[in-house]
């Protein structure tokens, strides 16, 4: 069997030389050279592409591992805050806890820069 698959493997490689010889003897310098441009970019994004890879499984890897410390780890109860309305808002309300609502009286206010009259 290992020799089986050698063979094909010499076979198919010498079909390939000779189809890239028979080729490029063929196309002229500028296709080849757009050829050779298309191989030499499709080479270059390989390390790019494996960088990419890499991190993505890095980041996956320790999202998992938070997902795994989650799971031991009782969630902390949720707090939520509701705050009343001020109490200016409803001044017809009359809460027993507070007394009776006090009159309102105008606040006074100092105007600096005016005209004085």
């Amino acid at each position: 069997m290992p020799r089986l698959r050698l063979a094909v493997f010499l076979i198919l490689l010498a079909f390939s030389v000779t189809l890239a010889v028979v080729i490029g003897l063929r196309l002229s310098d500028q296709a080849m050279a757009v050829i050779v441009g298309v191989v030499a970019g499709a080479a270059a994004s390989i390390p790019t592409s494996l960088i990419v890879v890499a991190l993505i499984t890095r980041r996956l890897g320790h999202a998992q591992r938070a997902e795994h410390l989650a799971e031991r780890e009782p969630e902390a109860p949720r707090v939520v805050v509701i705050q009343s309305p001020p109490a200016a808002a409803h001044p017809q309300v009359f809460d027993p806890g507070l007394g009776a609502p006090r009159p309102r009286r105008p606040r006074p206010f100092t105007v600096i820069g005016g005209d004085d009259d």
